[in-house]
């Protein structure tokens, strides 16, 4: 009853931490339902480990269990046994595993963060939030979720692009914060470090960053303007070289109207000439 149980739980982790990626990878309307697509890739991915870690705790319980009595066939408490030694081993070493990535991710973040507010920066108030304006040419914009959550752009970011854009800009950035994305990206990011070369994790990442991504474009669109924030997303492309920024712009424009279009159409054209 024990095996089938643990075997049970097993392969219902199975499924959601492999099978469940490779079917939500091929649906094409995450990128219209980006939240909901964030939303199943997450759950999936932390039920899986639930079910996963109640075999374990299951396996090692009913070893320990079997050890103290001798009702069961001899042939099940020896197997019973040996998959709780086994599975406590595994445990063990996934422990060690999520704790050194775990690690080697946050060092990466308080690195980054402490980097860029070193640099020279003045504070002020926008629509509620703090907004850090650094002095770099680079165009930088970021979100910090400290403090009640800091918007980092930098003087680069304002020389690129006006007012009204900087707007959307810091509003995208502030949708991160309201969002709460930070938690989403740091699982996305221990799932990677944790299993570098497996493909259900890089893709994770990869739709964890994206989605975030569209959630706060749109998110900026109602607040700050769709062509405000498409022609903002142009710029930065075009100086970045990104074509990802571009097919986002576009994505907002296509999605809020044929005003948009049209704006972001004149706009492409200008930057072309």
């Amino acid at each position: 009853m024990t095996l089938a149980l643990v075997g049970a739980l097993t392969s219902a982790a199975f499924t959601l931490l492999v099978v469940s990626p490779r079917v939500l990878r091929q649906a094409r309307w995450q990128v219209r339902r980006p939240a909901l697509a964030l939303a199943l890739w997450h759950v999936a991915l932390v039920l899986g480990m639930m079910l996963m870690g109640g075999a374990m705790v299951l396996s090692v319980g009913a070893a320990v269990s079997v050890s103290t009595r001798s009702a069961e066939p001899w042939g099940e408490q020896v197997a019973i046994s040996l998959l709780g030694w086994i599975t406590a081993i595994a445990f063990s070493g996934l422990v060690t595993v999520i704790s050194v990535a775990l690690e080697r991710v946050l060092g990466a973040q308080r690195h980054n963060r402490s980097t860029l507010l070193s640099l020279p920066h003045h504070a002020e108030q926008v629509g509620g939030t703090l907004v850090l304006e650094c002095e770099t040419d680079e165009p930088i914009a970021c979100a910090i979720p400290v403090s009640g959550g800091i918007v980092v752009i930098s003087t680069g970011l304002k020389a690129l692009l006006n007012p009204a854009q900087v707007g959307a800009v810091i509003a995208h950035e502030s949708a991160h914060l309201r969002w709460g994305h930070l938690l989403a990206t740091r699982l996305a990011d221990l799932h990677l470090a944790c299993l570098p070369r497996a493909e259900v994790a890089r893709q994770l990442h990869r739709t964890t960053r994206l989605s975030i991504e569209l959630i706060a474009d749109d998110d900026a669109a109602r607040h700050a303007g769709a062509v405000n924030l498409s022609n903002a997303l142009i710029r930065l492309g075009v100086y970045q070289n990104d074509d990802t920024l571009t097919l986002r712009a576009e994505r907002i424009a296509a999605r809020y109207g044929n005003r948009g279009r049209r704006t972001l159409a004149v706009r492409c054209a200008s930057m072309t000439r």
